[in-house]
């Protein structure tokens, strides 16, 4: 059991990609797949400089150096620092995006927007991320709202959440038992909004997963975390909620898990689905039925809202919460 049967949960569940995090500083697919090819190890591995020449997809190309035997320990190595390198430097974009040298930081519109998703009075709210990086810790905590968030199976015998502006993270060792987690760590949640990570975190260290949940086989790599097995659990659990609606804000639906998580949960109890995304809706209709996942378009979509995050909150200047 994941859920408690008598858990509440809130009636609004938010998912979000990358796209949210590039309204701040972090790179789409193809600027990941810059910061790999330009990196000073890559371009000394001619394999992986060659297979990036050619292959545009970095999460192919992870999956590719890290499993097959055509790249060896050296080839793996340099991808791999490569990578932890571009999530530094999203992190320090994240840190750095209000100090006078980009031209938008509305910082107050995280906290608007996250908010929405916190539960009514002993409700769980639920906001769900693809996410690496440290931008709600960073910029939600930031605007000193904080209180109503929660990370469950994660310690909170120190703080966890980083200075807004401080560059590095600060580390959480997790923990190597699957026992830790369950119901029971929900009814630990003394707040009304949950946080779950479904592909780790920038600032977590596991005994049991040595780099971040990055390339085609994502659903294998969870298996090896069980913090994160939880995680992907409780997401189906949630979505199968009764009268439970998703809202996604700048995710892709490239990823098979995710995609095949909201199928089920549309098909089995009529999932809600609304979604945010500047893009054309007709390239993500057509990309959806690319992959098999046609039903989530035609059975659960109910709003598709073709905006920025600038265009819903529209603004600058200091993190004033404004």
């Amino acid at each position: 059991m994941i859920l408690n049967p008598q858990t509440k949960i809130a009636p609004r569940v938010l998912l979000t990609g990358a796209g949210l995090s590039a309204n701040f500083g972090a790179p789409l697919a193809r600027g990941m797949w810059a910061h790999l090819f330009g990196h000073k190890m890559v371009q000394k591995r001619q394999r992986v400089r060659n297979l990036l020449s050619q292959e545009f997809d970095f999460e192919l190309v992870y999956e590719r150096v890290r499993t097959e035997d055509a790249f060896d320990a050296d080839d793996r190595v340099a991808l791999k620092t490569a990578l932890f390198d571009a999530l530094t430097y999203i992190d320090r974009s994240i840190c750095s995006y209000d100090t006078g040298l980009r031209p938008y930081h509305n910082w107050g519109g995280i906290s608007k927007l996250v908010s929405r998703f916190v539960g009514a009075e002993g409700e769980l709210g639920f906001v769900f991320t693809l996410n690496f990086d440290l931008l709600l810790e960073r910029r939600y905590g930031a605007l000193d709202k904080m209180a109503l968030l929660s990370l469950p199976g994660i310690a909170q015998d120190k703080p966890w959440v980083p200075n807004p502006y401080e560059i590095g993270p600060t580390h959480q060792l997790l923990p190597a038992s699957s026992a830790q987690y369950g119901p029971h760590t929900l009814d630990q949640v003394t707040t009304r909004l949950v946080y779950i990570k479904l592909h780790g975190s920038h600032n977590w260290i596991s005994p049991t997963l040595e780099e971040p949940i990055v390339g085609t086989q994502k659903t294998a790599q969870i298996t090896k975390e069980p913090l994160l097995q939880w995680y992907s659990k409780l997401f189906n659990a949630v979505l199968h909620k009764p009268n439970v609606m998703l809202l996604t804000f700048g995710y892709g639906f490239r990823d098979e898990h995710i995609n095949e998580t909201i199928k089920k949960a549309i098909t089995d109890v009529g999932l809600k689905l609304h979604i945010i995304d500047p893009r054309d809706p007709e390239e993500l209709r057509k990309s959806l039925e690319n992959q098999g996942y046609i039903e989530i378009w035609d059975k659960g979509l109910q709003g598709y809202y073709q905006y920025t995050f600038r265009d819903l909150f529209p603004g600058g200047g200091p993190s004033n919460g404004s």
